[in-house]
């Protein structure tokens, strides 16, 4: 991957975010509810571990935004 220029790297990140989001989608209530044992993050359940990846996404982002002085 070191020699893809940025765009297709970017393409390829959301290609498997796309996939990523058609599968959470596909999950029941019941199964977001599931509880993974040993889970620090949230509540532990399937969705609030989904969930607390989404938010630590958000925190990458804005601290890229800040890097290249993004508005």
């Amino acid at each position: 991957m070191r020699d893809l220029e940025l765009e297709p790297i970017l393409d390829l990140l959301a290609g498997a975010r796309a996939k990523t989001i058609e599968y959470i989608a596909a999950l029941s209530d019941e199964q977001l509810d599931i509880t993974i044992p040993g889970a620090p993050w949230a509540d532990g359940t399937i969705g609030g571990v989904l969930g607390a990846n989404g938010g630590h996404e958000m925190m990458h982002l804005a601290w890229v935004d800040d890097a290249v002085g993004a508005p």
